[in-house]
This record gives C-alpha cells, sequence and structure tokens, in this order.
C-alpha cells in the first residue's frame, strides 16, 4: 500500500510467477516457510500489537500474535492464529515451520504470554486443526528439528535452573510428534546474554546443534560454536569453532547441515 507504505510479503518461486500473499489484513513480519513432500508451502508469520507503528518501522515492534496459512493447488487456506502473547520472540533468528513425514506442521516459539507468565510454546498442527504445548520456562532462543514421521528436538536458551546468574542452553525431545518431552537437560552454561541464534537441525542421522556466542559489546569477536551427536541429544561431540568477524553489529546468521556431514554457514555483519 503506496499511500500507508505498509510492509507486506514478497513471495518467489522458481520457476512460476510470484505467489500473491495469504488473504486478510497482515504485516507479515518475519515470514518463514516450508514445502512438505507433495508440494505444499506452509508459511509462519508474526503480528504486532500496533499495525500502523509496524507498517512504518523495519526493525522493533515485536510480534505478539503468530499467524498460519497453506498454499496447495494455487490457492492460500484461510490463514489461522498459532498462538497470541504479549511478546513473542519472533525475528531473523526464530526457527521457522518444519513439516515430517505425516504432514503435521511443527512450529516453536519463545513467548510473555496474556498472562504475563514466559514460556517456550510449542504447536503442533495436524489434520484436526493447532495443538499447543508449553514446554519451558524464560527464553529467549528457541529452535526445532523434525524428522521421521514422530520424532522431535527443540533446543532453547534460559536461565540456568540450578547455577544463578547464568545462562544455559537447554535441550527436549520428543518420540511421539510432540504430544509429550522429555526432561529439559542441560546442554552448556554462560554467562547471561551470550547465547544467540541458536539452530538445530537433523542430517545424516544426527543432531547438529549451532548458536552464535559470544560478548554483545561494541568490537567484541564471536564464536560460532558447533556439537553433533548421534544418539538424540544424550552426548554431544564438539566440533571445531570459528571465528566470527568482530565487527560493532552482528546482523543476522544461518547455518545448515546436510546428510554428508559438511556445513555451511552465513554470518552477516556490520562494520
Amino acid at each position: 500500500n503506496e499511500s500507508a507504505r505498509v510492509w507486506g510479503v514478497v513471495i518467489l518461486r522458481l520457476p512460476g510467477a510470484p505467489l500473491d500473499a495469504p488473504p486478510g489484513d497482515f504485516v507479515f513480519k518475519y515470514p518463514k516457510g516450508a514445502i512438505d513432500t507433495d508440494g505444499r508451502l506452509h508459511l509462519v508469520w508474526g503480528e504486532p500489537a500496533d499495525r500502523v507503528r509496524a507498517s512504518r518501522e523495519l526493525g522493533g515492534n515485536s510480534p505478539t500474535s503468530l499467524w498460519y496459512a497453506r498454499y496447495d493447488h494455487g490457492r492460500w487456506s484461510d490463514p489461522e492464529r498459532i498462538v497470541e502473547g504479549d511478546m513473542l520472540h519472533w525475528g531473523d533468528a526464530s526457527s521457522g515451520p518444519s513439516v515430517d513425514a505425516a504432514g503435521r506442521v511443527h512450529v516453536v516459539t519463545s513467548a510473555w504470554l496474556l498472562t504475563a507468565r514466559p514460556a517456550v510454546v510449542y504447536a503442533r498442527r495436524s489434520a484436526s486443526g493447532w495443538e499447543r504445548h508449553d514446554i519451558g520456562a524464560a527464553a529467549t532462543y528457541a529452535a526445532l528439528a523434525a524428522w521421521g514421521r514422530d520424532s522431535l528436538a527443540i533446543a532453547y536458551t534460559g536461565p540456568d535452573p540450578t547455577t544463578r546468574a547464568t545462562q544455559a542452553l537447554l535441550f527436549v525431545t520428543s518420540g511421539d510428534a510432540g504430544r509429550t518431552w522429555s526432561v529439559p537437560t542441560t546442554v552448556i552454561r554462560a554467562m547471561p546474554n551470550s547465547i544467540f541464534d541458536v539452530t538445530v537441525q537433523h542430517a545424516g542421522g544426527e543432531l547438529h546443534l549451532f548458536w552464535r556466542q559470544g560478548s554483545l559489546a561494541r568490537g567484541a569477536s564471536q564464536l560460532l560454536r558447533y556439537l553433533r551427536s548421534g544418539n538424540l541429544g544424550r552426548d554431544w561431540i564438539p566440533q571445531p569453532d570459528a571465528h566470527l568477524s568482530a565487527a560493532r553489529h552482528q546482523l543476522r546468521f544461518a547455518v545448515a547441515a546436510n546428510p554428508c556431514g559438511s556445513t555451511v554457514a552465513i554470518a552477516e555483519s556490520i562494520g
């Protein structure tokens, strides 16, 4: 909308023409998608409470609700609200939707819910609609991996449950498509506000866990940390760290592991 300068969403495909946006009056903050084995596109995005302000600002103004729509056979499904809260930690570094072999869509985000209660919110969409479970307490980053028909893993950051003034990277798994979850285990402990951009992936029969670690101080160097596990996170094998540039601001971070054991990471920084 040129007069109001509203931020929207652009969906390109190759081959083929661009797709129209899902129907409705949406801002589409941080849209993330996944394509299932039947070629359907599953789109998840955040919506802020103040649409007018959000339409004029590229950053800030965190989403307060999470939405979903599916593109199938040339048309979008009606958008569905997944979760609503006072604030959702949904942004560039958030884990997008995952689709398992049974066609179920899995989403995770950390949030301050409407009850002013912090939680790691996991949601699953099956044929009957959305089911939601709150997994952990306060968290900043949360990432999800789905593989096979029923296997899931979530990694998230939060206060260490045993040591005060310490941040922890926590890990849970599910073997029944998210109906029940394991007791959280602590992968690592670190200084507060030093673990960022957590990513968990399943490739080549292993779990791959990545995060960015370091200080937020201007000019401070940061590390890409990487662990692998062949037994669902019971044991983690450290991989070599990669040093990121000592820039004023680390902006965006993405990483991917392939079944052959290779890993590619992209870190965007400024200054």
